[in-house]
């Protein structure tokens, strides 16, 4: 199983599905426009059985150049945090 291209995600959908190669590249893009779609709005997203992920809003800091130790200010920015739900988890075996 690979799982680490599109090629791959669409091949495995065409195999667990029986739908053909084209409707599942359809079905992969349309999954990734509705994910970024969601993530802009700030929506958090579930992936039931397996993860959530949910956009965060860092707060502006003190930091340090490792490089030359000297103090520089990190902005405040938005990230994305996703959690692990117990059936991943499971999965994993832990």
């Amino acid at each position: 199983m690979n799982v680490n291209t599109k090629a791959g995600i669409a091949n495995e959908l065409r195999a667990k599905t029986g739908m053909t190669v084209p409707a599942s590249f359809d079905v992969y893009d349309a999954l990734g426009r509705i994910f970024s779609d969601a993530i802009r709005g700030g929506e958090e997203i579930n992936l039931f059985g397996l993860a959530r992920i949910k956009v965060i809003e860092r707060k502006a800091r003190a930091g340090r150049n490792p490089r030359t130790g000297e103090p520089v200010q990190v902005p405040a920015k938005r990230a994305l945090k996703i959690t692990v739900l117990q059936p991943g988890k499971e999965a994993l075996g832990q």
